[in-house]
């Protein structure tokens, strides 16, 4: 199976400006998602967002950034 970009959002939450969530500036759109976490990962995000008072989708798409950013760098090492 092919990766294929959606070309519109299924159901984007919108706001009508940026937001600041968890010291991080919020897009203007997002789109729901469903994933599938060991039962090990998932009692591990609650409990850290339960003591950093962060929500969970927060936590995860900041771990999202990151592995891009980490993509990026290998990227650039190799070329």
């Amino acid at each position: 199976m092919n990766y294929r970009p959606r070309k519109k959002a299924a159901s984007p939450v919108t706001s009508p400006e940026k937001k600041k969530e968890g010291g991080t500036i919020m897009p203007e759109e997002l789109v729901r998602v469903m994933i599938r976490l060991t039962l090990e990962q998932h009692e591990w995000l609650r409990k850290y967002c339960f003591d950093n008072r962060v929500s969970q989708a927060e936590v995860l798409r900041q771990a999202l950034e990151l592995y891009r950013q980490e993509l990026a760098k290998k990227e650039q090492r190799k070329g």
